[in-house]
């Protein structure tokens, strides 16, 4: 015959056993069961089992609905994928400069698509102008190369040795800043045609 104080003890024990194995039977359902239709189960590897394009976790690893040979990032769900952004820099295809150069900028930024930010560019509609941090006369001359990189006027050294502004092939001396352009003094002995006896011949004084 049962005791009485064992009938508590007994009754708990069952309810607890019937609950465990309610939670068992609930939980092993859900891990097959198949709620968004893809044809993967939570059991088998679906990453979310309410969204069909959400894929297997072994080759989606951010669950963004792309495996990680079309992700440009798989272990970010916001990164772009390969076919929209084929460099994978972030900028679509559309806005992309060049779309298989990833250090090449949008479109938005670098009108020119010269690799220079518009903020940092001399002129943004004419990629054969450089930074202003290499340009600052914006002349087009290199500051290493330019006479005057403060002065857009002044040529450069290789156009302009003595860089007193005018051309090689123009100057008497470009070696020597103080002697003019040959179309001021023909003769190039120093003084100007206006004020030359005779501008073709250098022996002959100023007037």
């Amino acid at each position: 015959m049962y005791s009485r104080s064992l009938i508590p003890t007994v009754s708990v024990a069952l309810f607890l056993m019937a609950l465990a194995s309610s939670c068992t039977f609930d939980v092993s359902n859900a891990l097959f069961e198949d709620r968004d239709g893809d044809g993967v189960t939570p059991n088998s590897g679906d990453c979310d089992d309410a969204n069909p394009a959400a894929v297997y976790v072994t080759t989606d690893r951010d669950c963004d609905g792309f495996t990680e040979y079309d992700d440009c990032d798989d272990r970010d769900p916001s990164s772009t994928t390969t076919a929209e952004d084929g460099d994978c820099d972030g900028v679509v295809t559309a806005d992309d400069c060049d779309d298989s150069d990833a250090s090449l900028l949008a479109v938005g930024g670098d009108r020119d698509c010269d690799g220079v930010l518009t903020a940092d560019d001399c002129a943004d509609d004419d990629a054969a102008l450089l930074a202003v941090g290499d340009d600052r006369d914006c002349d087009g001359v290199p500051t290493v190369e330019d006479c005057d990189d403060g002065d857009a006027a002044l040529l450069a050294v290789g156009d302009d040795q003595d860089c007193d502004g005018v051309l090689t092939a123009d100057d008497c001396d470009d070696g020597d800043a103080a002697l003019l352009a040959v179309g001021d003094d023909r003769d190039c002995d120093g003084v100007l045609s206006a004020d030359d006896c005779d501008d073709t011949d250098a022996s002959l004084p100023a007037e």
